[in-house]
């Protein structure tokens, strides 16, 4: 139907994952023994907008955090003291049809991430907390030509922040 507002959707989620591993170095006879928990909690909202005058966007928020717990016998554990790790995105899609064979998309996103967590070596041990801030976005040019048939020419720009593997590696190991 026409409208402002013809779509609404909000989901909350919570995961645990559970990963171990035993290592033994070659000559030793020492087994070195790691487990990690990480428990995700989030939600997303999102909202569809239209149609109007040809245009169909979709606007929402999402935010997500993980919480990781580690436990080491016979060594460090890989996160000691607990780690977190999170993101906050708001975004916004446009699509807009001025005639039936031709389709204009654009879109746009800011995104928030942070990383909380301790370092156990390297060149600067102890805590860490970084964050992270980008706005993406982007656009496309879409001609239906015979059919289902679409010829398209776009632009899109994306972001990836470092996650607390990499962010935790980079910053205990060597530069």
């Amino acid at each position: 139907r026409d409208g402002l507002l013809h779509a609404v959707e909000v989901k909350a989620f919570w995961h645990r994952q559970e990963e171990g591993q035993r290592q033994r170095r070659v000559g030793s006879v020492v087994t070195q023994e790691f487990r990690d928990t990480v428990d995700t909690l989030g939600g997303r909202t999102e909202f569809g907008i239209g149609p109007m005058g040809g245009h169909h966007a979709v606007a929402g928020a999402e935010v997500h955090e993980d919480r990781v717990r580690s436990l080491g016998w016979g060594a460090d554990s890989n996160y000691p003291g607990g780690s977190r790790q999170g993101a906050l995105g708001v975004f916004l899609l446009d699509q807009w049809s001025p005639v039936e064979s031709w389709r204009l998309t654009a879109g746009t996103r800011w995104s928030l991430d942070w990383v909380d967590s301790m370092i156990r070596g390297g060149a600067a041990p102890g805590p860490l907390a970084e964050t992270y801030s980008s706005w993406t976005g982007g656009g496309s040019v879409a001609r239906r030509t015979h059919g289902d048939h679409w010829h398209w020419l776009g632009a899109w720009q994306g972001f990836r922040p470092p996650n607390l593997n990499e962010t935790v590696a980079l910053k205990s190991g060597p530069s």
